[in-house]
């Protein structure tokens, strides 16, 4: 048994602390590398301009000092979040017009490509398994479909309560899971026998307790 993880999930946060504008995600949108998802208003840029309108109607000649130096952080709409590459957004992002504080998260985006499976292995088990075996992946988010992978580490993780290690699992096939914390199942392949003849299990019956 194991969970669907994001391998590096992006945060875009808050480069000031302002209000939020211009948002308009929700979760599971799909947002691409170099597109501005929000607008954040510096609330000091904006005292500073309250400032700047005082300055000029007392003393206009002084005031052009002050007024270069909004205008050079000041932004039309507000200080431009920009996504660093393409992902989906995983939940939902801070509001329209919410104040934020310095780094707080904005949106938080994965990448689909880079979910893998964390899965669960019992010990006495644990000792058969090696980096590169095949595994089928299913999980209810997809029912009847098994999906292609592979035991790419194992981790140095044992859970002494449930007597269990970890295994990381790669998807190897274009049918895979696109979203994180998915359950599934994962069923390693340790052997198998090329053009081997199956036999259904109700097929088979004891001999006198000596075989099948």
């Amino acid at each position: 048994l194991g969970i669907t993880v994001a391998l590096q999930p992006v945060i875009l946060r808050a480069p000031t602390a302002g209000v939020v504008s211009g948002i308009n995600l929700q979760a599971g949108d799909k947002v691409r590398k170099g597109e501005t998802v929000a607008y954040l208003y510096n609330r000091e840029i904006q005292a500073a301009e309250q400032g700047l309108k005082i300055a000029r109607q007392l003393d206009r000649k002084d005031a052009g000092a002050l007024a270069k130096s909004v205008d050079r952080y000041a932004h039309p709409r507000g200080i431009p979040i920009v996504s660093p590459q393409s992902g989906i957004v995983t939940s939902p992002p801070v509001a329209d017009g919410q104040e934020v504080s310095y780094l707080q998260p904005i949106v938080t985006l994965i990448n689909p490509r880079d979910i893998y499976v964390q899965a669960s292995v019992p010990l006495e088990n644990s000792a058969v398994i090696e980096r590169g075996m095949r595994v089928e992946i299913t999980s209810p988010l997809k029912p009847g479909l098994r999906m292609p992978g592979r035991v790419a580490a194992i981790l140095p993780v044992v859970n002494t309560a449930s007597a269990t290690s970890q295994v990381r699992i790669d998807f190897t096939g274009p049918a895979r899971i696109l979203q994180a914390g998915a359950p599934v199942e994962a069923h390693v392949i340790t052997k198998s026998v090329p053009q081997a003849t199956v036999i259904p299990a109700i097929a088979l019956f004891q001999n006198a307790g000596k075989g099948y």
